[in-house]
């Protein structure tokens, strides 16, 4: 018995279409896909990307795109952070493309292709704010140049990250990414440099900054039904992908005064029914929602009680009728009237959704309704 997700790719397929529908119809998208696609599952995911009609996936790391394309994906990848020289021998077998972002990742893969004569797509990152990953704007055209001396790169696209996209206050710094975004284009358009995909915009910029869009979007989190933003947004036209659910193992009656779970941090304040259900942090249900968080049986909400253990849970079940063995528990969706989001969870432990969703593990079995 375990506990178990299931991904709505009808929603998920929605959520796509509703970005597409903020672009222009000549703006590509790249659906991200990276981390096991936030935890719903990167190889579902994809086939329904395909069927969708978007242009290319992103994906964290070479071992994060060998698995979709064995899997029979068909679709252009880009490998967001990069190939290191170990892994160079292995990514020449394939056909995707790869982000730059430093001359010493870029250098002995430039060197690898040259050996073998072979030409490669490439996508130069421009760190233009984020203090993450990228190339320096004024690095961009000497490199360009002197990489194309030969020409085993492909340029097929230049990119940059938007760090503040997301916050209210992060307006003017966003403008600001984009002005130096822009002034290395133009820099490249004098040198007579072109390059056919620039893209920037993740979820936050595709919704808010339509300058960001460019040739083509990276839509992340809004895919999956979560809000990009930092405060409530309204207006958003997306719906949540996952639901996270769980069944009732075991029913206990537990008399006032007595400690549950590990170090007794909960002491039931009345005679009290004591619901386990069989997820806990090796899920990835965090061990700091302990005593904080609630879950949805019979479209009631049942606190959790004492700490989340690796492999289990408590709930209080004392004020709802009808409840039995084998009852299904929402730990994250809806039940009836009511809802648990991964944001609630996040808002809880001082996290983001995105952990959330990411941090759901490989033994929760993942369900696909189409």
């Amino acid at each position: 018995m375990n506990s178990y997700a299931k991904i709505n790719l009808k929603s998920f397929s929605h959520n796509l279409q509703y970005i597409k529908h903020l672009l222009k119809p000549s703006t590509k998208v790249m659906a991200i896909l990276k981390s096991n696609a936030y935890g719903h599952g990167s190889i579902m995911l994809a086939r329904q990307v395909e069927t969708e009609g978007a242009n290319m996936l992103g994906v964290t790391n070479l071992d994060e795109a060998i698995v979709l394309r064995d899997a029979g994906i068909n679709l252009p990848v880009l490998i967001l952070s990069g190939v290191m020289e170990y892994q160079i021998s292995s990514f020449l077998k394939y056909d995707f493309s790869t982000v730059i972002y430093s001359k010493e990742i870029a250098f002995p893969l430039y060197a690898a292709v040259k050996e073998k004569k072979k030409r490669i797509k490439v996508h130069l990152k421009v760190d233009t704010g984020m203090g993450r990953l990228g190339f320096k704007p004024e690095e961009v055209c000497p490199f360009i140049s002197q990489c194309r001396e030969n020409d085993f790169f492909i340029f097929e696209g230049l990119m940059t990250h938007l760090a503040k996209a997301y916050q209210k206050e992060g307006r003017a710094f966003t403008l600001g990414q984009l002005e130096i975004f822009n002034g290395v284009i133009a820099d490249l358009k004098k040198k007579g440099t072109s390059i056919p995909i620039i893209h920037c915009a993740n979820s936050a910029g595709i919704i808010d900054f339509p300058e960001s869009h460019f040739d083509m979007v990276r839509p992340g989190i809004a895919l999956y039904g979560v809000s990009p933003f930092d405060e409530k947004r309204e207006g958003l036209n997306i719906k949540p992908v996952l639901s996270w659910k769980a069944r009732i193992m075991q029913l206990s009656n537990i008399p006032k005064g007595k400690p549950i779970s590990y170090g007794g941090t909960f002491i039931t304040k009345r005679d009290s029914l004591v619901a386990t259900i069989p997820v806990g942090y090796a899920d990835g249900y965090s061990r700091l929602l302990s005593n904080k968080t609630m879950a949805l049986v019979n479209e009631k909400f049942a606190p959790q009680l004492g700490r989340i253990c690796m492999d289990l849970t408590m709930l209080d079940a004392t004020d709802i009728p009808g409840i039995s063995v084998g009852q299904e528990v929402v730990l994250i969706g809806a039940q009836g009237d009511e809802e648990i989001t991964a944001t609630d969870l996040s808002d809880k432990i001082g996290s983001i959704p995105y952990e959330i969703l990411c941090g759901i593990g490989n033994r929760v079995t993942r369900t696909y309704n189409t």
